[in-house]
């Protein structure tokens, strides 16, 4: 089973929009990784121009990424869309920490350039969203008991602690997102996945 993790830095979270709204949330750096049982066999790192969006000040502290890199280091989006849709192809796996979140920026960016989400996006590929798998087995809470997700490295400090990422490089996320993975599979946190790990 060919497996991709993914991990998105974007401009900001607003959740509530429409995905045809143009301000949705746009990637301004996106990594990927893909396995087999032989191993990785791909990677992507990249950062994202946008030119006429801004991130959000909480957003840069989140990813440790500014405008100032994506701008400067960054790649036209439809580059890393194609790259992307490319490798998607051949996965019959997505894993990524906030995956339903990461997925909904990329079918935004989709829809902008006059692309069919439902194509890449496809039925037939298993997603797992490890966010609020390592939120029953961190069990975080706030000050009044209600559950909080983790981020993903307070996941991988308990969970995988060789996987913990390094903050303001967003491009270690995926590779986070895949000994994060492997590690759940290994104890049988995600059910009948043991073969994409």
């Amino acid at each position: 089973m060919i497996t991709l993790a993914l991990c998105l830095a974007n401009t900001g979270v607003n959740r509530m929009a429409s995905l045809k709204d143009p301000q949705f949330p746009r990637p301004v750096a996106m990594s990927f990784c893909q396995w087999d049982s032989a191993g990785v066999f791909a990677e992507y790192r990249n950062y994202i121009r946008q030119e006429d969006r801004s991130m959000s000040a909480s957003a840069e502290k989140f990813y440790g990424v500014g405008d100032r890199i994506a701008r400067s280091r960054g790649i036209d989006e439809r580059v890393a869309l194609s790259c992307l849709t490319h490798n998607l192809r051949t996965a019959q796996h997505v894993v990524g920490f906030d995956l339903d979140f990461d997925l909904d920026v990329i079918r935004s960016a989709l829809i902008r350039h006059g692309g069919k989400p439902e194509k890449l996006i496809r039925p037939q590929l298993t997603l797992t969203a490890l966010a609020p798998i390592c939120a029953t087995i961190v069990g975080k809470q706030d000050d009044n008991g209600e559950a909080v997700t983790p981020s993903i490295a307070e996941a991988c400090a308990l969970i995988a602690p060789e996987a913990v990422p390094e903050h303001g490089n967003p491009h270690s996320h995926a590779h986070a997102c895949r000994l994060l993975f492997e590690a759940l599979c290994a104890v049988g946190m995600i059910s009948d996945q043991e073969m994409a790990a």
